[in-house]
């Protein structure tokens, strides 16, 4: 269904089975605006609705703050460092 939206996600595998990256970005931006949930919270309906989570939302005017350009160069930057890794979900 996130595909079929239009959204271009990513994931991250930390080649472990010991250490797991658990944190969640979501973004959505244009020029002018960004908002993002930064958090534990899974894509789900219980990471979403019924689990106990801990998650940030954050509203950005990309006009005023470089937030959200920042985000963008860290995802940018670890796809270039580990792209066997980091990988769009298509």
């Amino acid at each position: 269904m996130l595909l079929d939206m239009g959204i271009q996600p990513y994931l991250v595998d930390t080649a472990s089975n010991s250490r797991v990256f658990h944190p969640k970005i979501y973004a959505a931006y244009n020029e002018n605006k960004a908002y993002l949930i930064l958090g534990s919270a899974n894509l789900t309906s219980g990471g979403m609705n019924s689990n106990l989570e801990a998650s940030s939302f954050i509203e950005v005017d990309r006009n005023e703050d470089e937030y959200i350009d920042d985000i963008i160069r860290l995802t940018d930057s670890l796809i270039a460092d580990y792209p066997k890794h980091v990988f769009q979900i298509k």
